[in-house]
């Protein structure tokens, strides 16, 4: 289940500001049952993921945007909380409810007709899903098994650059710089 909310407004000339919300709730039932073709024997197990586990997310957001001649600016924030909670008896429970702010702000003039140069630097955040936290099984390159115990990733990005917009060509020449922390992987 999910529902997002949006609205925007315009309160003086140049200035554009987006807020809005989203929350989203899972539910997951789970199983399996391995059989045995000769004896017909059926053994339940666990499925992929902890029977009844579930996810829950909660996100608000807002961005103004302004524009004034050659000049443009934006600034925006976020605030994201997730939980996700799951009941294992093999690898233990899982309940988790991260919750992070970011930010993004970027600045823009244009040089010339047609020839803008631009910087911004935004920050990112991404929770641990039911995916990261509770799957047990087969993938491509192994086996996956629960990691209970992960952070948050985060992120920090950087961009510099220019943009040429003639009738003719488009083009634009950026230098960018990311930095992870605690990124989630296999």
């Amino acid at each position: 289940c999910a529902v997002t909310a949006e609205a925007r407004s315009a309160p003086w000339p140049g200035l554009t500001i987006v807020a809005g919300a989203e929350v989203y709730s899972d539910h997951v039932d789970s199983w399996r049952v391995d059989t045995n073709t000769s004896s017909g024997t059926a053994v339940p197990m666990r499925g992929l993921f902890p029977d009844d586990a579930a996810a829950q997310f909660a996100a608000g957001f807002g961005l103004a945007s302004y524009r004034k001649g050659r000049f443009g600016a934006d600034g925006g924030a976020r605030y994201t909380w997730t939980r996700v909670t799951a009941s294992d008896p093999v690898f233990g429970d899982v309940d988790v409810s991260p919750g992070a702010w970011v930010g993004s702000g970027s600045l823009a003039f244009e040089l010339a007709k047609g020839l803008s140069a631009y910087g911004s630097a935004s920050e990112g955040f991404r929770a641990p899903n039911l995916d990261d936290l509770s799957t047990l099984g087969l993938f491509d390159f192994g086996v996956e098994i629960p990691a209970g115990e992960l952070q948050p990733e985060r992120s920090l990005s950087l961009e510099a650059g220019v943009k040429l917009r003639a009738p003719r060509v488009a083009a634009a020449l950026a230098l960018f710089r990311t930095n992870l922390s605690d990124l989630i992987d296999r």
